[in-house]
């Protein structure tokens, strides 16, 4: 009986970490996702910014 307890034991401990790992990825994902959407303000105002520049700009050098 005490072994069958153990390897039960054993089996729920695996399952708790890996359930953990799932939700830090998951939350971990997430966090990344809604990160990169409020970032986009800043993105979009460096292309509007660049916009403005000529292409005479990047060639002066040659």
């Amino acid at each position: 009986m005490r072994k069958l307890v153990g390897k039960i034991n054993s089996i729920s401990v695996t399952l708790v970490l890996s359930l953990f790992y799932f939700v830090g990825v998951g939350a971990a994902y997430l966090l990344w996702r809604f990160g990169r959407i409020f970032k986009k303000e800043n993105r979009s105002t460096y292309w509007q910014k660049s916009k403005n520049y000529k292409k005479a700009d990047f060639l002066s050098a040659y």
